[in-house]
């Protein structure tokens, strides 16, 4: 995303990849996810767009992450969709696994600032949030916004 921005139409979105296996590797899941944001794209690439008047897409890159730097990864993930959202772009991201929630929340606050309130839904119960800081869990990146929110 070094690419200079223009404000995008009023409905805009931008794919943004996140070829990433770091975090799914840290919980000891099924790796791959980081050959999505090239094949997801691909294969975008290849279907009809038949967008309404006014709507607008757009590939705004990848955000890699060179050995196993994952933290680094979600700073970047997380400048680049506050840049997307700052320009009018919905960012949707591609590839990664729940490691890329925390990137995007630190996009949105961000854009929005630190006094803005953020809803922020998962599908896990939030009695699991002492368990998700420690080990092997999926919502680990849950627990990384609500400690940093709670301190």
């Amino acid at each position: 995303m070094s690419q200079p921005l223009e404000t995008a139409a009023e409905r805009a979105a931008a794919f943004i990849g996140f070829a990433c296996d770091e975090g799914v590797r840290r919980n000891q899941g099924r790796q791959g996810a980081k050959e999505a944001p090239a094949a997801v794209k691909a294969a975008l690439a290849r279907l009809p767009w038949h967008l309404p008047e006014g709507a607008a897409a757009y590939d705004a890159g990848d955000v890699v992450c060179v050995d196993g730097h994952l933290e680094q990864s979600q700073a970047e993930l997380g400048i680049a969709i506050a840049r997307l959202l700052q320009h009018n772009m919905a960012p949707i991201v591609i590839g990664g696994g729940h490691e890329t929630a925390y990137g995007h929340y630190l996009g949105v606050r961000e854009a929005l600032g630190t006094d803005a309130r953020l809803g922020i839904s998962t599908s896990m119960p939030i009695s699991t949030c002492g368990r998700m800081m420690t080990g092997r869990h999926p919502g680990r990146c849950f627990g990384k916004y609500w400690i940093k929110t709670i301190k």
